[in-house]
């Protein structure tokens, strides 16, 4: 199953805009490149395939607010998580120590 099938299958019941999820599914695929050295690669990593979809679904609801890191009361003071992928720094690290890699980008 394709990244933005599954994707999609996760926001089923949030009836996605299709081009918005194609851009959501590029972008992450391509700073997860970045984060593991592999900038401009021609294929994406399968065993990355997942993070992938769990980036793009919380890149689609940090339009509506998933992702906050903190939030007012009183009044509205919402600050959301920068780095998406930092949640996934571990796993992202073990496979460029599994495959070699010794690029160790930290900027996205």
């Amino acid at each position: 199953m394709e990244i933005v099938d599954r994707v999609l299958l996760r926001l089923a019941d949030e009836s996605p805009d299709q081009k918005l999820i194609d851009e959501l599914v590029r972008t992450a695929k391509d700073r997860i490149l970045l984060r593991i050295g592999k900038a401009g690669a021609e294929e994406f990593p399968e065993s990355l395939e997942t993070i992938a979809v769990e980036v793009t679904v919380k890149a689609w609801r940090r339009q509506y607010f998933e992702g906050i890191a903190s939030e007012g009361v009183d009044s509205i003071n919402t600050s959301f998580v920068q780095d998406i992928l930092a949640e996934y720094a571990a796993e992202l690290d073990a496979w460029k120590a599994s495959s070699g890699s010794q690029n160790t980008l930290r900027f996205l």
